[in-house]
């Protein structure tokens, strides 16, 4: 079995994260080979989510793919006055910033100390087009690596060391969620159909949501999963959405069923 001095691997990451991430791969065992006798068993979770899908297309629900994220005015179209309390138990997303990074000539000396001569017009280019969000952030070192011809440890080395204020970013908050309700997410999916459709219209949409719970128990969980559906048609009645409520729930086995 192999054994590995952990203590030694993270003081190496300290001082070069890219020299240990290569160096440790002679750690790892070679032609070795493991044999799966067994059938895997699928988890209790997904067999229920196939369940609901199977259930739903069966009844005639076309199957969409509703958004994850969306801003949290969508929580407020649906809850109005009572959106503030509900946003209180919703993910906000933060996003780090795009810095202004200068090339001074204390870090032109440095860069000549860890990659040599390069062109800093090269730089400069590339680092602008970083700061307009023209190159993606984790395709930066990529970037770095052919615009100046250097190798990935140098690339890590500049970023690291040359350019610190890229480590120490800090996210700002937007007003982008994660959904927490998989009904606000149906507006956007319902306006984009409204006038394409035939009428009725009957969807559904299986997937997690995320809660801020203050705590998580057999009953509050962070994340979960749901099965949504919704009808659209010019006229719909509680009635009707209580008859199509009934034949789905008398599907997972439940008979007295009550409104």
């Amino acid at each position: 079995m192999a054994r590995f001095d952990l203590n030694e691997i993270k003081s190496q990451a300290k001082k070069n994260f890219t020299e240990a991430w290569v160096s440790t791969e002679k750690l790892i065992p070679k032609g070795t080979k493991i044999s799966l006798e067994r059938k895997g068993k699928p988890h209790l979770v997904r067999q229920l989510i196939q369940q609901s899908r199977e259930i739903l297309l069966n009844l005639g629900f076309d199957e969409v793919e509703n958004h994850t994220i969306l801003p949290d005015y969508d929580v407020s179209k649906q809850y109005g006055p009572e959106a503030r309390v509900i946003l209180d138990r919703v993910f906000y997303l933060a996003e780090l910033p795009r810095p202004e990074i200068g090339l001074s000539a204390q870090k032109i000396a440095q860069i000549k100390e860890i990659a040599g001569e390069i062109e800093t017009e090269k730089l400069r280019s590339i680092l602008r087009r970083y700061k307009k969000g023209e190159i993606e952030a984790d395709n930066l070192i990529e970037e770095l690596i052919a615009g100046l011809d250097i190798t990935d440890n140098q690339a890590t080395g500049l970023l690291d060391k040359v350019f610190p204020e890229l480590r120490k970013l800090r996210p700002l908050p937007s007003n982008k969620t994660l959904r927490s309700h998989m009904t606000a997410t149906w507006f956007h999916t319902l306006a984009a159909l409204q006038d394409k459709a035939e009428f009725p219209l009957a969807l559904f949409s299986v997937g997690p949501r995320y809660r801020n719970e203050q705590r998580e128990d057999a009953h509050h969980l962070r994340v979960h999963h749901s099965a949504s559906v919704v009808v659209m048609a010019p006229e719909v009645s509680l009635d009707a959405g209580r008859e199509i409520t009934k034949d789905i729930i008398q599907q997972y086995g439940f008979v007295d069923i009550k409104f």
